[in-house]
């Protein structure tokens, strides 16, 4: 009716920007290796002005020995919350459903989404990191590695030891000489001090060590590498080395490195005399760590030799399997099933040189049960065993499965042979460690019933 309103009512419309959103991967943040159970836990955090549509894992693999990489990124929704802004988001990743290999090697990043619904979600990603399975022959190798540094680590602390008390006479021989004086000389405090020095590096030396052994069970643990009784020695010789380290030892050389600079020669010696640090008795502990770590390397790799041949064993009848279901009239699938019959071929080839590695190991050792070795490696039967891995391999090749699971057979009889000789020398090695705990044991006890004897006739005597 062209009446207008003279104080209208005035809207204001304010447009804001709808920021891209910000994601910061929190763990890993570095190339994984991969444990036995192909677990990876993934924490990231993810920020918005305004809130989520979605987040993603996106992966791919890039190198395998059995299949061929991926072309594309598939990918994964993680449950987030939408209308947060602000979020810490954590996703245990299973590879075991992908059906990961020993030696497959996979990229990934994260993906996450803003909810803008005008112009389109806008995304941010974390930088791409790799993952890996390493072989079994990998993760032996690197424990070995992990050993032999443990074993180095205990020379080098043996040879400080036996320095340390040679560095401790010759102070204690000096400071007779000039027993009477009210003060040390400048040389002699400066030994003392290098004592003080020396006797702390001792002691974290021993500690890095217990933390060293630690480490090492616990990533020989999770890649099941060892057996449940080796494991519990490598506990003991962490043990043992807590009772190097004692704590009596590191109190008297807190209270000598705090009162060394006003020490008069006659404290200083009295000093020395109670650090009771029995230099011969350190040396023996330290050598019967050695003495079970070389003994453990041994159990170690019996365990490692075992669990490839059962491996080996079960991945053969895994290809059986294959074999039987396949359509033999495939090429494609003929010649992936051959190369798969090849890689179990390498795989026992890989096998003979541990066992060659063991045999060398056992044989430096007193009492070990050669015989049951030899056993083991008669059932193997290598040169069968690979000819008829080959014979499979062939037969595959031409589409001839029902042949192949014939040769297939006959070389898992062999390792299945092989798996049980194996079973026994490690039931042989463990007898062989109780056996001597018991023998050890009856010594004890006879040496207190010897000691008891005599100190009843010492009694009867005095009396």
């Amino acid at each position: 009716n062209n009446v207008e309103n003279e104080n209208p009512i005035k809207y204001s419309i304010i447009a804001t920007s709808d920021n891209s959103p910000n994601i910061t991967l929190i763990n890993p943040v570095e190339n994984v290796q991969l444990s036995e159970n192909a677990l990876i836990q993934i924490d990231t955090e993810i920020i918005d002005d305004f809130g989520f549509s979605s987040l993603k894992l996106k992966y791919k693999l890039v190198k395998s020995i059995y299949v061929s990489p991926d072309k594309e990124y598939k990918s994964i929704n993680i449950n987030i919350k939408s209308k947060e802004k602000y979020q810490l988001a954590s996703y245990i990743w299973d590879l075991n459903t992908l059906g990961i290999s020993p030696e497959d090697e996979y990229e990934f990043y994260l993906e996450v989404f803003d909810n803008d619904i005008i112009n389109g979600p806008k995304s941010a990603k974390t930088r791409v990191l790799s993952l890996r399975l390493p072989s079994l022959e990998e993760v032996i190798a690197s424990s070995e590695k992990a050993q032999e540094e443990i074993e180095k680590d205990l020379s080098e602390v043996l040879k400080d030891a036996q320095e340390l008390k040679k560095n401790m006479e010759e102070l204690k021989q000096d400071l007779r000489k000039d027993y009477k004086k009210k003060e040390m000389n400048y040389e002699q405090k400066k030994k003392a001090e290098d004592i003080a020095d020396k006797q702390k590096k001792i002691s974290e030396d021993v500690k890095n060590l217990q933390e060293k052994i630690n480490e090492t069970a616990r990533e020989m643990h999770e890649n099941k590498v060892l057996s449940p009784e080796t494991l519990e020695k490598f506990m003991k010789l962490q043990e043992l080395l807590k009772q190097v380290d004692i704590p009596e030892l590191r109190k008297m050389q807190e209270k000598m490195n705090k009162e060394l600079k006003n020490m008069t020669p006659q404290e200083m010696q009295k000093a020395l005399e109670d650090m009771k640090f029995d230099e011969e008795q350190f040396q023996k502990s330290i050598e019967r760590s050695m003495k079970i770590l070389e003994r453990m390397k041994a159990e170690q790799k019996t365990d490692a030799v075992k669990k490839m041949g059962d491996k080996l064993e079960k991945d053969l009848e895994n290809l059986i399997k294959e074999s039987e279901k396949s359509n033999s009239k495939d090429t494609k699938s003929n010649e992936e099933l051959a190369k798969k019959q090849q890689n179990l071929k390498n795989d026992l080839d890989k096998l003979e040189n541990q066992m060659n590695e063991l045999e060398d190991m056992l044989s430096k050792q007193e009492d070990m049960p050669m015989d049951k070795l030899e056993e083991a490696n008669k059932e193997l039967n290598k040169n069968e065993t690979t000819q008829e891995m080959e014979k499979s391999e062939q037969n595959l090749q031409k589409g001839q499965n029902q042949e192949a699971q014939k040769n297939q057979q006959k070389a898992k009889q062999n390792l299945k042979n092989f798996n049980k000789k194996m079973s026994e020398l490690k039931q042989e090695m463990e007898n062989k460690v109780s056996r001597e705990t018991l023998n050890t044991m009856k010594k004890a006890v006879q040496d207190m019933l010897q000691i008891s004897k005599e100190q009843e006739n010492l009694k009867n005597q005095t009396s």
